[in-house]
């Protein structure tokens, strides 16, 4: 079966699932918490990166581009920031610098699908290992001795136990937080206006059980399960997008690509409108958010 879809197609579809109209805007803090569990994973801010949704669009109703168009709502505005402080502190959702280090905020039914992927068990001192097998840097590694004690710090304080002071040394601090995001070491458990106060904690603490779920998922059954969310968002996307995206290697996307094959989540024989390269499409229905 071979298939012709537009790229006004693609556009309706991703403007339903990610709320990226007016009339499907993200308007309350439960619409909010519907939207990311819907999605599984976003952006927190504005998406640069048509392949993953944000929260930003669905708060303002708008698609990637057309930031110009939204008048300024102080509501909206409003809202966003109050997300953006609440999420993390009622854990209601994983937020960290985690897809393509950009601010991220994950479900926590996802957050263990994520972990699983990260190829590390979770315990106090894996950290330890992965700095001895090159996987960590000494400064991610320095940071991580400090949560040994603790289960929560503020970016200044990690800078002053650190003994750090000046504008390099607290960008070295913040490449090392970045890192630990990335890894899913450490998630955001506290905002602030200033970046010097924003408040850390281990992920193992923050979401014990969907750290010890993760132990129990492989994770070629994890990429499995992201990808098809992946898709059902998408509804199109291409091996060079998903590679970008997830930076999985590609024999880690062709196996989970085939994983959703084999059981018709999408099929492969596609043409679309003005993106070339290989295109997958999703063959179940579109689901909107509540």
């Amino acid at each position: 079966m071979s298939f012709q879809v537009r790229r006004t197609t693609i556009d309706q579809w991703r403007d339903a699932t990610q709320r990226r109209t007016v009339r499907l805007a993200v308007g309350t803090h439960r619409q909010a918490l519907n939207f990311i569990r819907r999605v599984g994973f976003c952006y927190l801010y504005r998406a640069d990166d048509p392949e993953i949704p944000s929260l930003w669009h669905a708060v303002h109703g708008v698609r990637p581009g057309l930031e110009g168009v939204v008048a300024t709502d102080r509501a909206r505005t409003s809202l966003l920031w109050e997300l953006k402080s609440t999420l993390a502190a009622g854990r209601e959702a994983y937020v960290g610098k985690l897809i393509l280090q950009k601010p991220t905020v994950v479900s926590p039914e996802f957050v263990a699908y994520f972990f699983a992927t990260s190829g590390r068990t979770g315990d106090r001192d894996d950290f330890i290992r992965a700095h001895q097998r090159g996987l960590l840097s000494v400064g991610a590694r320095r940071v991580m001795e400090l949560f040994r004690r603790r289960s929560y710090l503020t970016t200044g304080r990690i800078a002053e136990l650190l003994g750090r002071g000046g504008h390099a040394a607290r960008f070295s601090v913040e490449q090392a937080l970045t890192e630990l995001q990335s890894r899913m070491y450490i998630a955001k458990c506290a905002e602030a206006h200033s970046l010097h106060a924003s408040g850390w904690a281990p992920v193992h603490v923050l979401f014990p059980r969907e750290v010890r779920r993760s132990r129990t998922i492989a994770p070629e059954h994890a990429r499995s399960v992201i990808l098809e969310r992946h898709f059902q968002v998408q509804y199109v996307s291409t091996l060079a997008d998903i590679r970008h995206t997830f930076r999985w290697s590609r024999q880690e996307i062709y196996q989970a690509l085939g994983d959703l094959h084999r059981r018709g989540i999408v099929a492969s024989d596609l043409s679309v409108e003005g993106i070339a390269g290989h295109s997958y499409i999703y063959l179940g229905e579109r689901t909107t958010v509540e």
